[in-house]
């Protein structure tokens, strides 16, 4: 019998003994402060800036408001 048949074999729908609805509730927060966030962080700063940059201004044109 395959893995896959197996799983369903012993699956709740196929009214098969199912202990996953008793387990103990485990609230878990994501780590803070990571090297990985930081990193994150600091390249949507500074994708945000060469946007910021590269947008025409439109306002400080005279020659596009006639």
């Amino acid at each position: 019998m395959s893995l896959w048949q197996l799983v369903f074999v012993q699956s709740k729908v196929n009214n098969a003994r199912y202990d996953g609805d008793r387990l103990l509730v485990q609230n878990w927060d994501w780590p803070k402060e990571t090297w990985f966030q930081m990193r994150l962080c600091h390249l949507r700063k500074l994708r945000k800036n060469s946007e910021e940059l590269t947008q025409p201004r439109l306002a400080a044109d005279s020659s596009l408001a006639m």
